[in-house]
């Protein structure tokens, strides 16, 4: 139940920055830094194990 209601508040808070109108050259930085704030607000004390699942899916290569 916590990754959908992360996936929900991630893809929100994308687009309310898309719709801000920011310059392109940071409007990627500020998506990637509030999807990991959501990510890290929604999974509480696990918070490590949740931005380690991110890293995965975006293909960081970490282990």
């Amino acid at each position: 139940m916590r990754w959908i209601a992360a996936v929900v508040l991630g893809t929100a808070a994308t687009v309310g920055i898309t719709l801000l109108n920011l310059p392109s050259s940071i409007e990627g930085s500020i998506i990637g830094g509030s999807v990991v704030l959501v990510v890290g607000i929604i999974s509480g004390p696990s918070t490590r194990h949740a931005l380690d699942v991110v890293g995965t899916i975006r293909g960081s290569g970490a282990p």
